[in-house]
């Protein structure tokens, strides 16, 4: 009797897995498949895996150096010395992150040191080696696999924060929208129960380290009962801009706040006491305070004029932007990567971060701006829009919006089999 139950299960099975197999989801699986195996970097020839090798994972932590984290890793000095000098050359040490990815391999019979890998970013991974010489080289390794496009909805009943995370959007993609549309929603004080929001964006699906969220490609928000939209376009220089259904630059002059995460600690005025110093002065600028190493980004394109100590202004950078404005950000922690005097920064681009060097009884961001060699209250710069659309491209920017604008109607509509 056992025998045939077990027989007629075995049966059973195999009926519901052939039938599964012919299902639209079994050959999205199987399509899935093959865009990974299509897209996949395969490895070098010869890297020991850990069939054969005994493998430790670490992760840069604060305070740490290569040395160190190697070092408790059980790499000796000499090699330390001999890896930092060959990847110095392709992937800065100074860069590494806090969260890096650190993986040490080791002969599982001899204890040998065979590799090492480092995933500083998604974007940013290196293999060290022993050649045929026993030197140590380093490759790049590309860990992106293919992008997928994903779709994002959902109805403010509380806040956008928590009807977006409920839907499964990153937070990365959640701040990108709201600085997308930041200056046509105030997202502060001005959003409602009912308001809406229905995006598309890219993840990046990444070898080793899964989905990296990527750009906003189509967005429609819903604030107050009106419809704002926000389409990403490629240029010929390879940059994406985004603008609105007319064509019009989504970006502004400059951003509203140099820093994501902030508090006005101090504002502009003629006459505040410094908790330092004990005494009246002006404070021609305001104090954002934020946490220890909050990224500060650049106000707008422009030139730095201005980069290093600045006595009670402690870590010290000044923007040049056109003829007329200069922005100042002071007591930094630290600078940005290639912020030196000179470069030409993009609005957005991060020039350093926060800290409480110089004198400061705490990490906060002294921001200020001079227009035309006087220091003006940030909150009234004026920011005008953006380049719209270039003149060449616009027939085909609005064949595009067309698109977009059919599949956000049939959405509406509730037709949800046109997302695929």
């Amino acid at each position: 009797m056992k025998k045939w139950v077990a027989i007629i299960i075995f049966v059973l099975l195999i009926v519901i897995i052939r039938s599964q197999s012919f299902t639209p989801t079994g050959q999205a699986e199987e399509l899935t498949m093959v865009m990974i195996r299509e897209n996949i970097q395969p490895l070098r020839p010869g890297i020991p895996e850990p069939g054969n090798s005994r493998v430790i994972g670490d992760a840069f932590r604060r305070g740490d150096t290569l040395g160190s984290i190697l070092g408790r890793n059980g790499v000796s000095a000499s090699d330390v010395h001999a890896i930092a000098t060959v990847l110095d050359d392709v992937l800065s040490i100074r860069r590494l992150r806090l969260g890096a990815e650190v993986t040490v391999y080791k002969d599982a019979k001899t204890d040998e040191l065979t590799e090492i890998r480092i995933i500083n970013r998604a974007d940013e991974a290196v293999r060290i080696e022993r050649n045929d010489d026993h030197q140590w080289v380093v490759y790049p390794y590309d860990l992106h696999l293919f992008d997928r496009i994903n779709r994002g909805t959902g109805i403010i009943q509380g806040s956008l924060w928590n009807a977006a995370t409920r839907q499964g959007v990153p937070p990365e993609t959640i701040l990108d929208m709201a600085e997308l549309f930041g200056w046509q929603v105030d997202f502060t004080s001005g959003l409602r129960q009912g308001d809406s929001f229905d995006l598309f964006y890219s993840t990046r699906v990444m070898k080793d380290v899964g989905d990296v969220p990527g750009k906003i490609t189509a967005a429609r928000f819903t604030n107050r009962g009106n419809d704002f939209y926000a389409f990403g376009f490629a240029l010929p220089d390879g940059s994406v801009e985004y603008y609105d259904e007319e064509g019009n630059s989504m970006r502004r002059t400059f951003l509203k706040t140099p820093l994501e995460y902030r508090r006005i600690s101090s504002g502009f005025t003629h006459r505040r006491f410094h908790p330092i110093l004990k005494e009246y002065r002006p404070h021609l600028g305001i104090d954002y305070a934020a946490p220890r190493g909050t990224p500060v980004s650049a106000l707008g394109d422009g030139v730095v004029i201005f980069r290093g100590w600045r006595g009670g202004f402690g870590n010290y950078v000044e923007i040049q932007h056109g003829d007329a404005y200069v922005t100042c950000y002071g007591h930094l922690d630290r600078f940005g990567e290639g912020i030196r005097k000179g470069v030409q920064v993009r609005q957005g681009q991060v020039i350093g971060y926060v800290g409480s060097t110089g004198l400061a009884t705490g990490p906060h961001l002294d921001f200020r701006v001079r227009y035309r060699g006087t220091y003006i209250n940030p909150d009234t710069v004026e920011s005008e829009p953006a380049e719209p659309v270039p003149d060449d491209f616009r027939d085909e920017f609005f064949d595009m919006v067309t698109e977009w604008k059919n599949l956000f109607a049939e959405i509406e509509e509730g037709e949800d089999d046109v997302i695929g």
